[in-house]
């Protein structure tokens, strides 16, 4: 109402910005909540050659890192369908590998649909629809979906033996685990975080017109293209007028150097990975009750000849090695996930449970 539009000004929902059936039954979805600006992540995405600098040495499209030896001028990067309704960003390759793999002149689509869709369409390497729900001023759940892969051979053979889907289940879980304790899905999230918290206390309740690229180039039409819809039809953007918004100044804004952990952006808001984190606290414990009694076998038989005698060493050696092995590498996934140190994540795993 700020700006001079009504609520029979606004556009239906569009189905663009719902996800489809054929979207949900063949895509594995994300989940993150970063305390981060919907200007700033809005913005993130509508920059993608920040990647081979800001990613540099993590996997890109078709597989190949992100790299500054691997770039190309990006040719092209023009908006079109402007108007209250969003706008569609098209644009040429900026990577060299994806270039000459599909072609010079392959164009990639950024269709923003207000308030908080987008979808990305890069064929035949990438697509994904996004959704950038703000929270708070300086909050964001980000939610996502990537196109699942087609099955592979042995995928095929599992399913088809597995009759009661238990073994399918499982190795969901497992690829689900993995991919939000890998150190690349934190990495990557990190990197994007703590450069756009930067630019949120450089930004904070600016003037829109002191937030504009000095000299866009090229690459730079997606950001400015978005400014300018925010200049047009979205006013301040989300919450500008909260007295919380108002009062908050940018040393207030979170701390970007504080770490935020793989439990704090996802794992809390998410029960799948609560039962993850319990199956991972059960094979500590058990590995824990073996590695005793592997400890207490082996002084027994070292102690006591005719045990020694009739009781093999090698095996209780081998079973306290793996327990060992194993109570190292779950206590490293619970550190992973809850935070580098330990102090986080014990407290962490007190309070997870209520």
């Amino acid at each position: 109402y700020e700006i001079g539009f009504t609520e029979e000004d606004l556009p239906d929902i569009p189905m663009e910005s719902i996800a489809s059936e054929a979207e949900i039954d063949n895509a594995n979805w994300i989940f993150n909540v970063n305390p981060i600006s919907y200007q700033g992540m809005m913005e993130n995405t509508f920059d993608p050659t920040h990647a081979p600098f800001t990613h540099e040495g993590m996997s890109g499209f078709a597989g190949i890192p992100f790299s500054p030896n691997d770039i190309v001028p990006m040719e092209k990067f023009e908006a079109s369908n402007f108007g209250i309704g969003g706008f569609t960003m098209s644009h040429t390759p900026y990577q060299l590998y994806t270039a000459q793999r599909g072609g010079f002149d392959t164009e990639t689509q950024r269709i923003f649909t207000p308030p908080c869709t987008i979808s990305v369409k890069s064929p035949p390497f990438f697509q994904t629809k996004m959704w950038f729900v703000p929270s708070t001023a300086t909050s964001m759940h980000v939610i996502a979906i990537m196109k699942r892969p087609p099955p592979t051979r042995i995928g095929k053979i599992v399913k088809f033996l597995d009759k009661t889907g238990s073994i399918s289940s499982f190795l969901d879980d497992v690829k689900y685990a993995k991919q939000y304790l890998s150190d690349y899905s934190y990495r990557f999230q990190s990197q994007d975080r703590i450069t756009m918290q930067g630019q949120d206390k450089r930004k904070w309740k600016l003037d829109m017109s002191q937030c504009l690229d000095l000299a866009p180039t090229v690459s730079d039409n997606g950001v400015a293209t978005f400014q300018k819809w925010m200049q047009r039809f979205g006013g301040l953007g989300p919450f500008p007028f909260s007295p919380k918004f108002m009062e908050t100044s940018a040393e207030d804004l979170p701390d970007f150097d504080r770490e935020l952990s793989i439990w704090d952006s996802h794992g809390k808001f998410n029960p799948k990975m609560k039962q993850i984190l319990q199956s991972i606290l059960k094979l500590q414990k058990i590995s824990e009750k073996c590695a005793k009694v592997s400890l207490g076998a082996l002084v027994t038989t070292a102690l006591l000849p005719t045990i020694r005698r009739t009781v093999p060493a090698i095996p209780i050696i081998v079973s306290l090695i793996v327990s060992i092995g194993l109570i190292d590498w779950t206590r490293g996934l619970q550190r992973r996930f809850y935070g580098k140190g330990d102090e986080t994540w014990q407290k962490s795993l007190l309070i997870w449970g209520s």
